[in-house]
């Protein structure tokens, strides 16, 4: 009977010592900033943590945009990052079909990679009228956006 007792105490002893501790870390955690109001005051429910998330978003993406921040924005390692709006060239589509990976399914319109590989300046003289049309226009077909997907069984 003692050496249960004993044993009980020692438990609720450790356990308070790890309590203790635990309320001396708590000082040093802070919370991150959703988590509270702007007072630093816990926020408990989950509409008032959405209205927070709300507010700082709305801080930080409504702000102004320094010069430095745009330059930055602008330039990447000492390179221009503006993005071509020109059609593009048969250069870039052979380009484009050279990188292509040849064990990729074909799509809808049963063209396979390596049909394309096989004889690259044809599949550029075909491709160039098409992707100039589709960039002119802005508006992607809606047969790219298809897809087939086919289960294949595994072996047992």
């Amino acid at each position: 009977m003692k050496r249960d007792y004993r044993i009980l105490v020692h438990d609720v002893v450790k356990k308070q010592k790890m309590l203790h501790k635990m309320m001396k870390m708590r000082s040093y955690i802070k919370l991150p900033p959703y988590y509270q109001t702007e007072a630093g005051e816990l926020l408990r429910g989950w509409e008032e943590q959405a209205s927070r998330w709300h507010q700082l978003f709305s801080e930080m993406l409504n702000r102004e945009i320094t010069k430095e921040e745009e330059n930055e924005l602008n330039v990447t390692h000492g390179h221009n990052c503006s993005i071509s709006r020109e059609t593009p060239t048969e250069a870039e589509i052979r380009k484009a079909v050279r990188q292509v990976t040849a064990v990729k399914a074909p799509g809808a319109e049963n063209i396979s990679p390596e049909a394309l590989k096989s004889d690259k300046e044809t599949s550029v003289k075909l491709l160039h009228p098409s992707l100039a049309d589709i960039w002119d226009e802005e508006e992607i077909p809606d047969e790219w956006n298809e897809d087939l997907t086919v289960k294949l069984p595994l072996k047992a």
